[in-house]
């Protein structure tokens, strides 16, 4: 997949509003992605009802038909209009529960209050130089990449994929289910319960594949010998790491060494 997949901004806003008009049944030639951060939103999208509430996201297609109802409590929500290069990288869901994690907070955090394409900018806009339209479009591009990733783990439950999105971030490092406990705060036996259900599989277990995969990658496409790759990837058992390997891909790392070096 082109990981280049947003083509243009047209405008967004972080608002945090009391009351707001209606806004009318349309139809527009761009995307429309908004997330709620506190608050509700309602929307009919081609006909059917979507409420959105606090971390939920909604996703409007070009072409589809989209009314959004009279705001009437205090809400706060940040809504993004753009373009993409492939409407087939994007993500397929309509709305999106729960979807707002650790790492998309912090990049909707990125965001200035408001921009507006220059084409469609008011002349009395103040757009400061440092809110550059390339930076922009990396903070969205790296938005629908996390909720691409999100889709593809089948689970919007927020304290697995925090949990998960942790696991990734510290993959050089020695990792437990304590320190997992501990960055997302909750009990160890509700992270390996909640863990369990969404995903399928143990946190334990899903350490060790995250870990391995990097191994694979870094015995691809690095020259460090396999010591090096066990302690970057905070092991310091080599026989552990050895043992780890082999019974996740079948062959040990000197043996997967050889044969990929063969190829």
């Amino acid at each position: 997949m082109n990981e280049d997949i947003v083509k243009s901004i047209r405008f967004y806003a972080v608002r945090s509003v009391r009351s707001f008009k209606e806004i009318p049944t349309s139809v527009f030639d761009f995307y429309d992605l908004t997330f709620v951060l506190a608050g509700t939103l309602s929307y009919i999208v081609d006909g059917e009802k979507y409420i959105l509430k606090k971390n939920d996201a909604i996703i409007i297609r070009p072409g589809q038909q989209k009314f959004r109802h009279k705001i009437t409590e205090p809400v706060k929500y940040v809504s993004i209009n753009f373009t993409v290069f492939d409407d087939s990288c994007m993500p397929q869901q309509t709305l999106m529960n729960n979807i707002v994690t650790e790492n998309i907070y912090k990049l909707i955090s990125l965001f200035p209050v408001e921009y507006r394409a220059t084409s469609i900018r008011a002349q009395n806009y103040f757009q400061p130089p440092y809110y550059s339209f390339a930076k922009i479009k990396n903070i969205l591009n790296l938005i629908l990449l996390e909720l691409i990733d999100i889709e593809k783990i089948g689970t919007n439950n927020v304290n697995a994929l925090n949990i998960i999105q942790y696991i990734q971030s510290h993959v050089y490092e020695p990792i437990t289910l304590s320190s997992v406990s501990r960055h997302v705060q909750l009990s160890k036996e509700y992270v390996s319960y909640i863990f369990k259900r969404e995903i399928g599989k143990t946190v334990s277990d899903y350490i060790t594949e995250a870990k391995m995969d990097q191994a694979l990658e870094m015995l691809r496409n690095n020259n460090l010998s396999l010591l090096d790759i066990s302690k970057n990837l905070g092991y310091n058992n080599y026989c552990y790491f050895s043992k780890c390997f082999k019974e996740t891909f079948g062959h040990s790392p000197k043996q997967m060494q050889m044969t990929l070096k063969d190829n």
